[in-house]
């Protein structure tokens, strides 16, 4: 894909800018074991210097409606900075892996099993043909909840769980219900569309409105002011993604999987819940894998709310072996938002031994210069107003008002 390559060059240009760095990326199509004609599209960075094999390699997952290519600011640096390998993956049914059309029923009509193995068998076909003991799976949003499933069906096989802005981590609040009743018609539809298995892909591919409305996206989300965001080639990467391929397994993921949402008055809701909250699931896998394993990455303006983790690490059976961060200045594409904030934080997750305890919540790279764009959000949400006030170290920055 011209796109991806356009996108992950202009990261590699970028962080040889900052570091005098240079590193290497290679791209190709992994077959899975046991699923015939199926393939993950696979991303290796490398900085030139033999990896350490002893070192679980980081696997890097994007969220829904992204691919491998949305760590292209993050990876160079992972790569200079973590001793194994750095591997990014499309999910099976997004981006340039392979498409096959969505083999069970729709929305919440599918039972959860079959969704969740469904992606979870392409991963550990993918760990098998790539010959991987274990490895540290570092998950954005729904991919997640993809990396929680996994890590409960193959603990063995993850040595790391790194979620960043983990999908559906709370229970649904009280009143949800009522706020959703209460909501305008246009909203109450699409809840409705979403349940019964609707996916966006149909509005960007099948009605052309993608190009339009990725453009609007990428131009209103992203800051101006960040050399390392690169729009035009943003753009071109998430239309390639959107409208490139046939509508597949991947764009029901969200109505499959999660529920709609909302942010009942008083409330740490969200604006999307799991049919089965990652919350719960995550606090078993604490004591499932080894000790100081599972860290939860927030950005500081996240539309997913840090204390809802916190809030589960405070209720496991034992609090210490779940890390909660943040990422300064950033919203949910964290990677994007403050790429080396996010790495400063992967690293510390990936390498529990690297610093002591931090606090729940603290905050790296604030001294990177990111400049994040919180939504112009018509009703703020509480973290809104919860800005980092505790710092990972010196050189992440100070507290701020």
């Amino acid at each position: 894909m011209a796109a991806e390559s356009a996108l992950i060059e202009y990261g590699l240009e970028w962080w040889h800018k900052c570091s005098g760095s240079q590193v290497q990326w290679a791209a190709r199509d992994v077959p899975l074991a046991g699923r015939e004609g199926l393939h993950l599209h696979t991303i290796e960075y490398s900085s030139g210097v033999p990896y350490d094999a002893s070192a679980p390699p980081l696997v890097l997952m994007h969220g829904f409606g992204f691919g491998a290519a949305s760590y292209y600011a993050a990876a160079p640096e992972l790569a200079t900075r973590w001793p194994g390998r750095i591997l990014c993956i499309d999910t099976l049914g997004c981006a340039n892996s392979s498409r096959p059309a969505w083999p069970y029923p729709h929305g919440h009509r599918c039972e959860l099993a079959l969704a969740e193995a469904f992606f979870v068998d392409a991963i550990e076909a993918w760990r098998e043909e790539m010959g991987l003991e274990s490895m540290a799976l570092v998950a954005h949003s729904v991919g997640a909840y993809l990396a929680i499933a996994y890590a409960e069906r193959h603990p063995t096989r993850c040595a790391r769980l790194i979620l960043a802005s983990p999908v559906g981590v709370p229970h649904p609040p009280a009143g949800l219900d009522q706020l959703q009743a209460d909501a305008p018609l246009a909203f109450r539809l699409v809840l409705a569309l979403w349940r019964r298995g609707w996916s966006p892909f149909f509005l960007m591919k099948d009605l052309g409105r993608g190009r339009k409305l990725l453009h609007g996206y990428v131009t209103r989300r992203f800051a101006d002011e960040s050399a390392w965001i690169a729009k035009p080639e943003l753009i071109e990467y998430f239309v390639a993604v959107w409208t490139g391929g046939p509508k597949s397994a991947g764009g029901y993921l969200h109505s499959t999987l999660l529920t709609p949402g909302g942010v009942p008055e008083g409330s740490q809701g969200e604006f999307v819940y799991a049919r089965s909250p990652t919350g719960d699931r995550i606090a078993a896998l604490a004591l499932t894998l080894p000790p100081r394993r599972v860290s939860c990455i927030y950005g500081e303006f996240d539309w997913m709310y840090f204390r809802n983790a916190a809030d589960v690490r405070e209720k496991a059976a034992d609090p210490t072996s779940i890390d909660v961060y943040r990422v300064a200045q950033a919203t949910h594409q964290q990677m994007v938002d403050n790429p080396r904030g996010f790495v400063d934080a992967v690293i510390s997750a990936a390498d529990p031994t690297s610093r002591g305890r931090l606090p729940v919540g603290a905050g790296f790279g604030a001294n990177h210069g990111a400049l994040a764009k919180v939504w112009q959000r018509a009703k703020k949400l509480p973290q809104d107003d919860d800005p980092i006030t505790v710092w990972a170290s010196e050189a992440d920055g100070p507290a701020r008002a």
